[in-house]
């Protein structure tokens, strides 16, 4: 996931557009620049584009590029790692690449089901 600057500062460049094209007023550009402001890190970040989202559709596609990177990230590392667990554990890449493939799995629900791919993760 992106640092919480990295996506204020995205976010401040898809914002400015909008407003540039006038698809938010003055008032919502200030909205959306305070509410951003009290974010203490990324988790909390995206917790505020979350609960916004339907107010502010530049939240919405947001939160839609950060699951395509998040997304991208995890596919690049089980890309890595199976190979060195095929090495190791045959059987172990096998179930954890099939689970990989499966719908709404997150890195962090594999390592919860494989806890000993932990140790290919650094």
């Amino acid at each position: 996931m992106k640092s919480r600057v990295e996506m204020q500062q995205f976010l401040i460049s898809e914002v400015q557009k909008q407003f540039e094209a006038q698809k938010i007023s003055v008032v919502e550009l200030a909205e959306i620049l305070f509410m951003i402001s009290k974010a203490d890190d990324s988790e909390e970040f995206v917790l505020i584009l979350d609960l916004f989202k339907d107010k502010f559709d530049v939240f919405f596609a947001i939160l839609d590029s950060l699951k395509i990177e998040d997304q991208e990230t995890f596919e690049e590392v089980i890309t890595k790692i199976i190979p060195l667990m095929i090495k190791d554990d045959p059987l172990l890449a096998s179930q954890v690449s099939s689970r990989a493939t499966q719908s709404g799995v997150t890195m962090e629900s594999l390592v919860n089901e494989f806890p000993d791919i932990k140790k290919y993760l650094n």
